[in-house]
């Protein structure tokens, strides 16, 4: 059975594409983030009671609750954040973080698309002394929680990681990038190490101008990790997914290029996934695509099916910690809520 996406929308929606939609730790509230600088509080993934929350300056890249679920993090282009106390939403400071990318890191990296300095991470653990933010281009800063100064800023070098998925309490992360390399990284002792290559089947033409089909690096588009922390899921601009063993030895980059999935997926079509997050069993995944398809893949049955199918192309997605709602959101600012008896039957 496909879910009726339609009937799950919620009322004020956004009008610009969204970049985030996550519930908080409790589940208290639903954050939605869109370019504009709108955030928006949905207690419980509804409707009543909503607040908005207004961040200015460069486009919104992100938004994170602290780990007690107190306040709230929105990362923004250019280094900078904005922190805001919850539940009404006052802002309590804003960051600017010094980056050190420029023109040149763009050449070295090898990436083909500008650096905006994009905040792909903050984590604020509940109660600690300081919160870890992370640019795009590889810097990671260390925040003090009382006057919001930069106590430590740690600068790796490579390509742009854009994609995250992490036990944050444990401050251990996982990042990807768009050459297809994923990268362990932990807070405590700024170890960032390779962990493995995500391929998958890629269209390729040769001189001649031949189409053919191959396995090779791809972008990684999203990443995920499962609740009890013993695996990774990496998922490819071509719909590809791999599952991996997150707690694997890590050593040289040699051994993560031969590392090899547990378990891997090879899409039919070339669509880009965008999202996904493990289901509580940590055998299946939901993952949404760039077509608006919302699907899941039990990786141990290799079965996989449609769960609803939305009219904008899937930005973002979460589960609710207490496993009862979905909630999705698609690039026309539209945001989804269903309950898992509405797209997982018994």
């Amino acid at each position: 059975m496909v879910a009726e996406a339609s009937k799950f929308r919620l009322k004020k929606s956004h009008k610009q594409p969204l970049c985030q939609v996550r519930f908080g730790p409790s589940g208290a509230f639903l954050v939605s983030a869109d370019s504009g600088g709108l955030l928006r509080l949905w207690p419980r993934g509804t409707a009543k009671g909503r607040r908005d929350i207004y961040s200015k300056g460069s486009p919104l890249t992100g938004a994170w609750f602290s780990e007690d679920g107190r306040w709230l993090l929105a990362g923004h282009q250019g280094g900078t954040a904005a922190l805001f106390v919850l539940p009404k939403g006052k802002p309590v400071a804003r960051l600017r973080l010094k980056s050190g990318a420029g023109p040149g890191f763009q050449i070295l990296s090898g990436t083909s698309r500008p650096i905006l300095d994009w905040t792909i991470l903050a984590v604020v653990p509940a109660g600690g002394p300081s919160m870890w933010i992370t640019l795009e281009a590889r810097e990671f800063f260390t925040v003090d929680n009382r006057d919001f100064s930069v106590i430590a800023h740690h600068k790796h070098s490579g390509n742009l990681i854009d994609c995250v998925a992490g036990a944050r309490d444990e401050g251990l992360v996982f990042f990807g990038d768009d050459l297809g390399y994923i990268y362990r990284y932990r807070f405590a002792d700024d170890r960032l190490e390779f962990f493995a290559v995500h391929r998958e089947l890629v269209s390729v033409i040769d001189g001649r101008n031949h189409r053919s089909e191959d396995i090779r690096a791809a972008e990684v588009t999203a990443l995920a990790l499962s609740p009890d922390k013993q695996r990774l899921a990496s998922c490819g601009r071509n719909g590809g997914i791999r599952i991996w063993e997150a707690g694997a030895a890590v050593g040289p980059l040699e051994s993560a290029e031969k590392r090899t999935p547990v378990h891997e997926r090879q899409s039919t079509a070339a669509r880009r996934v965008r999202s996904a997050a493990f289901l509580a069993d940590g055998r299946s995944l939901v993952f949404g695509l760039e077509d608006g398809c919302v699907e899941t893949w039990d990786f141990f049955a290799d079965r996989w099916r449609t769960l609803t199918t939305l009219p904008a192309g899937v930005r973002a997605l979460d589960i609710s910690p207490d496993l009862s709602l979905l909630a999705v959101g698609d690039e026309s600012g539209g945001i989804y809520v269903f309950p898992f008896d509405s797209v997982f039957p018994k």
